[in-house]
């Protein structure tokens, strides 16, 4: 129906997988390599579905659960 619907997942955690927010090395049971960069993976996901469909960057929407729902 029109849209593209990605699943991405985190980086692995001996709990699960987990986000790295932005300034946050260490979220409750998520601790992370200050190297990873979450956002930039998003910004690259979205560029490369962009290239592969045809994607409005004015109608993009993420949800989330827990981890993956912060902002």
């Amino acid at each position: 129906g029109g849209a593209v619907v990605v699943y991405p997942d985190g980086i692995g955690s001996d709990l699960g997988s987990c986000w790295r927010i932005d300034g946050m090395a260490n979220l409750g049971e998520c601790a992370f390599d200050e190297t990873i960069d979450d956002t930039g993976f998003i910004d690259a996901l979205i560029s490369l579905m962009q290239s592969r469909h045809p994607v409005d960057r004015e109608r993009i929407y993420a949800v989330g659960f827990s981890n993956g729902a912060m902002p």
